[in-house]
């Protein structure tokens, strides 16, 4: 808690009806009361209550709920809250209470702890009373819409409710502010938190603009869209994401802005992909990709195809995948957008892994991970890491990979990339059923597949799902192994994932033909042969060998 002081050279709400009304109540009021400022611009918020502690003519103490969000994790609000309660016990009686940054305490990618926060105030409402001085909340308009909703027990007691709109300087100067912040460079490393304060940003700005349909007001918002979804698509929060690129497409179909238009198509398509709808994946990509091409975009054509070389790769199309990715790596270091350049490295040597020649996949995942680390893209750093512990797994060297895998995993929990913690936790798995201790294994391939089923990720719950099965064959418990087999063959089939179809055919068809069902057991090893030969996967002429024990047998 803190005591507030203002700069009395410059009053900029002395002129608003609102401000001298609140200052009057605030003057007035004897015991508790409850006021909420409702003010979408965090900079004009803070000036607000300096200028209430200076003119009210009480002693004025402030806190600022916004400082726990600075914290790794996010903070637990009632613990917070019961926090702000036990200090604010010692104000004086003739004291007034400013409460600012309880947004903070109910972040928009998570509903679980909103209801927390708000069910919070809801129940402890007389504790607040207790106080016997008056509250002020200073909040934005989305917040007090949420209060009034969702605790409407502590709404209830509220003695009024203020409105100060920003003036277009003061948007501007908040666009202007936070589009700095989140430009591309900074996407690239901030951490989940910071990703959660740039959210809350947003979302109040938005506010602030949701009556504007001028052009540049639509303008804005797309933008301001895009860059929530962005946000929102690296904490895999997939679904929320959809909902602002839907608004972002749509205005920048509205204005004429192509080059949005091709951005927003771009991000879509990798909802679609996350959910294992690869047609409208591809339908969506090739939109965008004709666009980049019709503006000359060449590095949202380079993007693009980067993309579409990633679903050609989960259908088994390596034709298809290696001239895309040649094509988007030619783009890439003709622009020297490095970035980009160690994406594509990195896919183009994931191609030389499922091929087997993990000699050259090396090479290539070694120069991603160092341009990723030049650039500071903490996720393609993680990612890079994950994939060149798997040269150590296949090579023997568990404790080398062990390392680049923690490594790894802890980057991806910094900032908030579930999707890339789901995938670790998968390989760190590995390691432990390599080792014998299924336990730890199935530990950490339950937390992968929680991951996975909360985030829709049907691509990842299919390998999740064969490896849980795998560890099941290994202690003998069929049904169970059965069980998951099925579930990962019934998704790979779904979202025709041929490098999932290729793994679980074989290995649910090793299980049948030893449990005496060669009936059912040789069509699916036939088929993980025909895959393997078509897509040039490793491991063909084992599955050969074993077609013709089970065929003898």
């Amino acid at each position: 808690m803190k005591s507030v002081q203002s700069e009395n050279d410059k009053i900029i709400f002395s002129g608003s009806a609102d401000f001298q009304r609140l200052l009057r109540s605030l003057r007035r009021a004897r015991g508790f009361a409850l006021y909420f400022a409702v003010c979408n611009v965090p900079a004009l918020r803070e000036r607000l209550l300096q200028e209430i502690a200076a003119r009210t003519g009480r002693p004025a103490h402030s806190i600022d709920l916004s400082e726990w969000s600075k914290r790794d994790t996010l903070p637990d609000a009632p613990a917070v809250l019961q926090s702000l309660l036990q200090e604010s016990e010692s104000l004086p009686g003739d004291g007034i209470l400013l409460v600012s940054g309880l947004e903070y305490l109910l972040p928009t990618a998570d509903p679980g702890k909103q209801h927390d926060t708000l069910q919070f105030l809801n129940w402890k409402r007389n504790r607040f009373k207790q106080l016997d001085i008056p509250l002020l909340f200073a909040v934005p308009s989305y917040l007090a819409l949420l209060i009034q909703e969702n605790a409407p027990d502590f709404w209830d007691w509220h003695s009024g409710m203020y409105i100060f709109p920003a003036e277009e300087p003061e948007r501007r100067s908040m666009f202007e502010f936070i589009s700095g912040q989140a430009s591309g460079a900074l996407f690239m490393k901030e951490t989940a938190r910071e990703k959660r304060e740039l959210l809350v940003l947003y979302r109040s700005l938005l506010e602030e603009y949701q009556s504007d349909n001028s052009r540049e007001a639509l303008g804005i918002k797309g933008e301001l869209n895009g860059k929530t979804a962005t946000l929102l698509y690296q904490l895999s929060e997939y679904e929320k994401a959809l909902g602002y690129l839907e608004r972002s497409l749509k205005i920048s179909q509205e204005t004429g802005d192509k080059a949005g238009e091709g951005r927003a198509l771009n991000n879509i398509s990798q909802i679609f992909k996350a959910r294992g709808d690869y047609e409208r994946t591809l339908h969506y990509l090739k939109m965008s990709l004709k666009i980049a091409q019709e503006i000359g975009d060449e590095a949202g054509e380079a993007i693009t195809m980067n993309n579409i070389s990633q679903i050609y790769q989960i259908q088994g199309d390596d034709k298809k995948t290696l001239w895309y990715l040649e094509e988007s790596l030619k783009i890439f270091l003709k622009t020297e957008y490095k970035k980009g350049e160690g994406v594509v490295l990195n896919n183009l040597g994931q191609i030389h892994h499922i091929r087997g020649d993990d000699k050259t996949a090396l090479l290539y995942w070694e120069a991603s991970l160092k341009i990723a680390q030049e650039v500071e893209d903490k996720a393609g750093e993680a990612r890079t890491m994950n994939n060149i512990s798997q040269i150590y797994f296949n090579q023997g060297n568990y404790r080398m990979a062990l390392g680049y895998l923690e490594r790894s995993l802890k980057i991806s929990q910094e900032t908030g990339d579930k999707a890339g913690e789901g995938t670790i936790l998968n390989n760190i798995a590995a390691i432990f059923q390599i080792g014998g201790d299924y336990e730890m294994a199935l530990r950490h391939l339950e937390r992968s597949l929680k991951i996975s089923q909360e985030t829709g990720d049907k691509a990842e719950m299919i390998p999740t799902l064969h490896n849980i099965a795998h560890i099941h064959f290994q202690n003998h418990r069929i049904n169970q192994a059965m069980e998951k087999f099925l579930q990962a063959f019934q998704l790979a089939r779904e979202t025709q994932n041929v490098q999932g179809l290729f793994n679980v055919s074989r290995d649910l068809g090793v299980l049948l033909c030893q449990s005496g069902r060669t009936e059912d057991g040789l069509p699916l090893l036939r088929q993980a042969l025909e895959i393997g030969r078509a897509s040039g996967y490793h491991g063909t002429v084992e599955i050969e060998s074993l077609l013709q024990q089970y065929n003898h047998n």
